[in-house]
């Protein structure tokens, strides 16, 4: 009888079997089964294990304390919270009941550092919440709906390294720097100006890869001064962008006609995204090659490629034809592959210069970048990184760059825009965390070099592209929106669908500030700041 219970103990150990299904436990994964009643645990607020601090989740839910919700949070996330005088929420009794009698199925640790509880609201609703530890307490992450247990357990197993990956990064750059004054010691002697930095840079290698953020006047500002340089034909031939493919002889058109045609070009812009690409900088970007080429021998002018996935949205019917064509495509291997074959076939002679989102170009990511850095001969490529808050792809981060460090030492140096070599720099070898939840490493194991356009506090906002909205494409995008069963009337809260009125909407949101959520400097309550 022993030895029967044993065996079975270790096959239990090995897997579960639910509703006919087996499922494997990988290698550093422990599960405790729980199998109570959120009732059955005393509500108060504790975040000492895993359980819990679940608990502690259930009663806030319960209760509509959403102002203590932020106090079991790391830190790092506290901002997405309420507010800690953030009134109560008033909760349903269905909702109060189903919370109270929802069974926490069990607990799983990873690594003991990450934890995911199931609990089962119904025969069909179940859900898994995420917990990391730090400082002997555990902190919430968030959860995920799913419509059976061993979902849950699938969800955990995928993604529990990655939650430890981010905790053990959160960890690092956590870490504010002490020796300050080192950054202010490099940046007197190794700051160039960026113009001719990065012109120098694009004489050097063959490929420079700038990395920017969309919609950024002070950038697109700065990348018009460099193209109309007349250094710059002399040493690039082509400019790769990040726009769609499928409009790559539009592209051609407009820049080589002797005729100026913006419709032409508006076009392209209004055939990359659902809305179109709204960018005046990057639509005045184009402008400034087309009146450039002008002024060139036509075996001298700058041809730009487009390198970004098709977009042929004018052709399609269905939600489910724009999904179709997305599926098709890796962004990242999409760009590099075509930026590689277009260099491996071209006959210029002349560098090229890539201009594209900075997350498109960070090596530590499966960015295109990363692809065409290791497919290029050593120093073949020079990549850059603009200075920026802590970004996302999904929302506005209220976070500065290595603590503010950065913004401090540029500040003292005279916030004039400077640029330089990140190698064996202060800044070079601080921990990378310029993306909210992505990349690795230092900023040097990521970025060749470093761009400052000014201070942050004072940025202005990026212009929109409102010729854009001409009458025949705000009927293009009604069409468009029909496909999510919506208009443009609902979708942008618009009195009509005339031209005014939708661009009336737009400006609504408009900031003139470009980091407006951003928290000035002086409150960023740094206590070693650079001297």
């Amino acid at each position: 009888m022993k030895k029967s219970l044993l065996i079975l103990f270790v096959f239990l150990a090995q897997f579960t079997i639910l509703s006919g299904q087996e499922i494997e436990i990988p290698k550093d994964f422990k599960i405790d089964p729980v199998n109570k009643k959120v009732k059955d645990f005393p509500d108060e607020f504790n975040n000492s294990s895993p359980l819990s601090a679940r608990i502690t989740v259930s009663y806030i839910w319960i209760n509509g304390t959403v102002n203590k919700y932020r106090d079991l949070r790391p830190e790092r996330k506290r901002f997405f919270d309420p507010d800690a005088d953030t009134p109560n929420e008033q909760v349903s009794e269905k909702r109060r009941s189903e919370n109270l009698n929802s069974t926490i199925s069990e607990v799983i640790m990873y690594h003991d550092s990450i934890s995911g509880i199931i609990t089962q609201y119904k025969d069909s609703a179940f859900s898994i919440e995420y917990f990391e530890k730090t400082n002997n307490k555990w902190w919430y992450l968030g959860g995920d709906p799913y419509n059976s247990f061993s979902d849950c357990r699938k969800q955990f197993f995928q993604y529990a390294s990655s939650f430890l990956s981010d905790l053990r990064r959160a960890e690092i750059t956590a870490i504010v720097p002490k020796d300050t004054v080192q950054f202010n010691d490099f940046l007197k002697t190794k700051a160039y100006n960026p113009k001719e930095f990065l012109i120098k840079k694009l004489k050097e290698h063959k490929l420079v890869m700038y990395g920017e953020i969309h919609r950024r006047k002070a950038s697109w500002d700065f990348c018009r001064q460099v193209i109309n340089d007349k250094q710059f034909s002399k040493y690039v031939g082509t400019v790769f962008m990040e726009m769609a493919s499928h409009k790559q002889s539009d592209i051609d058109k407009f820049l080589t006609s002797d005729t100026l045609n913006k419709e032409l070009l508006l076009d392209v812009f209004r055939e990359y995204m659902l809305f179109g690409w709204v960018d005046k900088g990057m639509f005045d970007f184009v402008m400034d090659v087309r009146k450039t080429n002008q002024n060139l021998p036509k075996n001298k002018r700058i041809r730009i490629i487009a390198v970004d996935t098709p977009r042929p949205f004018s052709t399609f019917n269905s939600k489910e034809d724009m999904r179709k064509n997305d599926d098709q495509f890796d962004r990242n291997e999409f760009m590099a592959n075509t930026i590689l074959n277009y260099l491996k076939i071209t006959n210029e002679k002349r560098h090229a210069f890539f201009i594209v989102g900075t997350a498109h170009i960070c090596r530590t990511l499966k960015s295109a970048g990363n692809i065409i850095y290791n497919s290029l001969p050593e120093n073949a490529t020079y990549s850059f990184f603009t200075h920026s808050p802590v970004t996302d792809n999904h929302m506005d981060i209220p976070l500065r760059i290595r603590h503010g460090v950065f913004d401090y030492a540029l500040e003292n140096a005279g916030n004039n825009p400077i640029a330089f070599d990140l190698k064996n720099s202060p800044f070079g070898k601080e921990p990378f965390d310029a993306f909210f939840s992505e990349g690795s490493g230092s900023f040097q194991d990521n970025y060749d070099g470093y761009i400052f356009l000014g201070p942050l506090d004072s940025e202005p906002n990026g212009e929109l592209l409102l010729d854009l909205y001409s009458d025949k494409f705000i009927k293009e995008l009604n069409r468009r929106l029909g496909f999510y069963n919506t208009n443009i009337e609902k979708d942008l809260k618009s009195k009509d669908s005339s031209k005014e009125s939708v661009i009336e909407s737009i400006l609504k949101g408009y900031s003139q500030r470009k980091w407006d959520y951003l928290p000035p400097l002086k409150e960023t309550g740094l206590n070693n700041k650079p001297k």
